[in-house]
């Protein structure tokens, strides 16, 4: 399982992992679980009016494994990690998700089995205004807009949700459970994947650093049918990137300085910073 923060490049490391031998995908199901849950996503009829559209471009059969995204819960997506891969030469499952998603519900976790829980970081700074930014597209406003962190659901204070869930398995599942910086293994995935995957204990192969760069792998995922094909009719910068990679590229611009970030995401940056540079101190 990996835990992610948003922006931090976790659907192309999906990708990525997609093309492991013998693995099975699933994609945010806690994050789709989330959505319909909270209620977020009902109150946006402008998002949910996408959906008979892309019913229309992909009719019943040319779905792969995605399934509509109102069939996925905190509750059947444990029961269906627990249940185990459909494929019986399936050797391991990898699950990309969102820590904030499965924050107050860890109950929701899969227990059953034997998991290996992976966590990827990313600096405050640069992912705070990412999100900023993906957050003010996605709700059809502009760049220099005021962010109202009230009308969001990626971007909370309540908690620093992956820093608590990092504490939660080191306490109760996994005392060395591998962190990984996004930064850095976007920079040098030929020397932090080869480790991660003695970590967790899947073989690994120097192949695995390119892929097929056709986002027709997402079929072959568990996932939301509407959630991972919005930018099929959207032209969206959600996902687009990251499903047309075939490799790593890593990232050249700067960090930015705390004067050079938008004061609207002042406090949050000061709320997870603590989290992240204790995590720091883990990484790989």
């Amino acid at each position: 399982m990996l835990w992610a923060v948003p922006r931090s490049a976790s659907t192309v490391f999906t990708k990525f992992m997609s093309f492991v031998d013998n693995v099975e995908v699933w994609h945010e199901p806690y994050v789709i679980s989330y959505l319909f849950k909270s209620g977020w996503l009902s109150q946006r009829p402008e998002l949910l009016s996408h959906s008979k559209q892309l019913y229309e471009l992909y009719p019943e059969g040319k779905r792969g494994n995605l399934r509509p995204a109102e069939t996925f819960t905190y509750e059947s997506t444990k029961v269906g990690l627990e249940r185990g891969a459909k494929d019986p030469n399936t050797k391991f499952i990898f699950v990309k998700d969102m820590a904030f998603t499965i924050h107050g519900h860890y109950e929701f976790m899969p227990q059953q089995v034997p998991i290996k829980h992976v966590f990827l970081i990313r600096h405050p700074h640069r992912y705070l205004t990412s999100n900023r930014a993906h957050m003010l597209r996605l709700l059809g406003k502009p760049a220099d807009a005021f962010y109202d962190v009230t009308d969001g659901f990626l971007m909370k204070t309540e908690a620093d949700e992956m820093f608590e869930l990092w504490k939660h398995v080191r306490e109760n599942v996994d005392p060395k459970a591998p962190v990984i910086d996004s930064d850095q293994y976007l920079k040098a995935p030929e020397k932090i994947l080869p480790k991660l995957f003695a970590e967790i204990g899947i073989p690994w192969k120097d192949s695995y650093l390119s892929w097929d760069a056709s986002d027709d792998i997402v079929f072959k995922w568990t996932s939301g049918f509407e959630h991972i094909l919005f930018d099929k009719i959207t032209q969206g910068q959600i996902f687009n990137k990251a499903l047309s990679s075939g490799k790593f590229h890593s990232v050249e611009k700067p960090i930015p300085k705390r004067d050079e970030l938008h004061p609207d995401i002042l406090n949050m940056v000061d709320h997870y910073m603590p989290g992240y540079v204790e995590m720091s101190k883990h990484l790989l």
